[in-house]
């Protein structure tokens, strides 16, 4: 448990730098081009590589690969459903209340994002202890 802190701290960091990232990139674009979808696809798939590779590298410290990659994306369109769902959900339970529905809806995706990424996608096997590894050995030998 003493890990979990620190990393949801470097996770946390990571959201704040993918989401400055992005808003930034998107108004940006914006006013460059003055197309609003574009501008936000790029600005969004901007953010979520550059958060795919902080939170691999430094929150996380996992290893990269094809699988890994595979399943961020499929989390993170996953808690891109949900974050719309659950924004749609408390506009329709609190009418007008922007900020209660994106930060509802900004909680349950960021949530969900940690827990799998850290129990999931970057999970470190534990290693053997050393007396399991010269077990092992010795069972492989006499075999």
């Amino acid at each position: 448990m003493n890990a979990l802190v620190p990393q949801a701290m470097r996770f946390a960091v990571v959201g704040a730098v993918a989401v400055s990232i992005d808003f930034t990139l998107y108004r940006v674009l914006t006013m460059l081009t003055g197309f609003t979808d574009g501008s936000k696809a790029v600005s969004f798939m901007a953010a979520t590589t550059l958060a795919y590779v902080l939170n691999r590298r430094w929150a996380f410290g996992g290893p990269g690969g094809s699988a890994r990659l595979a399943g961020f994306v499929a989390l993170y369109t996953s808690t891109f459903v949900v974050n719309v769902s659950v924004n749609a959900w408390m506009l329709w339970v609190l009418p007008g209340d922007l900020v209660v529905a994106f930060l509802t809806a900004q909680s349950a995706s960021t949530t969900i994002n940690f827990l799998i990424l850290r129990v999931v996608i970057f999970r470190v096997s534990p290693k053997p202890l050393a007396a399991e590894t010269e077990r092992d050995v010795q069972v492989s030998v006499l075999r």
